[in-house]
């Protein structure tokens, strides 16, 4: 039963790295024009959620990375500028998922 256990977790274990290391940004492949932008998001509940929009956005061209928060409501998108627009990442959001996503408005 022991050995089934750990080869369980070592299993999982070498899953987690496999994951994290296909989502990571080297900083040595930072292109150029690229830029950050926080998005609202409004119905994401649980971490699936979260799952769901990141998939959604990360399949689109010139998106680097999309990391999402379900407790803040938000979503961090990394792209580069004139491969991709805000719009068209919020306008993916709205219609590839069941989530409502905007540019929040700055405070005043």
């Amino acid at each position: 039963m022991n050995r089934r256990i750990r080869f369980a977790s070592t299993v999982l274990a070498v899953l987690a790295l496999v994951a994290f290391a296909g989502t990571a940004v080297q900083a040595g492949d930072d292109k150029e024009g690229q830029k950050d932008v926080t998005l609202a998001i409004v119905g994401m509940t649980c971490g699936a959620c979260c799952t769901k929009v990141e998939t959604a956005v990360n399949e689109l061209e010139g998106v680097i990375a999309a990391k999402a928060d379900y407790k803040a409501g938000s979503a961090t998108i990394t792209y580069v500028e004139g491969e991709i627009t805000v719009d068209q990442i919020v306008a993916t959001i709205n219609e590839k998922t069941s989530f409502k996503a905007s540019v929040p408005k700055p405070k005043a």
